[in-house]
């Protein structure tokens, strides 16, 4: 994982370079304490949402269909 963050602050740093916008990349996933502590290399540069659970419905029949 530490290559993939590695790689994701160069990319980062060097859009912000070229003056472009922030909002290019987005990781999906369950977060522990570890990989947390691994994205504070990150710092100013991610942004965290933690979303909540699908309910039974949505998990059947998708969102907005139920």
């Amino acid at each position: 994982m530490s290559d993939l963050l590695g790689v994701l602050r160069g990319q980062i740093d060097a859009r912000r370079r070229d003056g472009r916008r922030s909002g290019h990349f987005l990781l999906l996933g369950s977060a522990s304490g570890a990989l947390l502590r691994q994205f504070e290399s990150l710092a100013g540069r991610v942004a965290y949402h933690e979303l909540p659970g699908l309910d039974a419905l949505e998990a059947v029949t998708g969102p907005g269909q139920g």
